[in-house]
């Protein structure tokens, strides 16, 4: 909504006005809830274990680096999410999505 709109004259030697006018603007603040690891809680001892059971020699014979970082990097994520649990994390934007700080006033 657009509220005190006024003109400032014309410019000095110019056929040009300036304006200036008051904006409006009502947005949504929305609570972000963004899941994520607690590593505080994490079964440290498990994942070690399960780690040590692997016969890394064996599984990545014959690959390549590419391969071998694939599958390491599966059995990670299969381990994180079997032994470190989730905790939802939120909090209430200040602004706007789209706002960056620089426009906040």
């Amino acid at each position: 909504m657009v509220s005190e709109l006024s003109d400032l004259g014309t410019f000095s030697g110019s056929d040009h006005s300036a304006l200036t006018w008051q904006l409006e603007v009502k947005s949504v603040h929305e609570r972000i809830v963004k899941k994520s690891f607690d590593y505080r809680k994490a079964d440290i001892y498990s994942i070690r274990r399960e780690l040590r059971a692997v016969d890394w020699e064996k599984l990545f014979c014959g690959l390549s680096a590419e391969l071998c970082w694939s599958l390491f990097k599966v059995c990670l994520e299969t381990l994180q999410q079997k032994y470190i649990p989730l905790i939802n994390r939120s909090h209430k934007s200040d602004k706007p999505i789209w706002m960056t700080h620089k426009a906040k006033p």
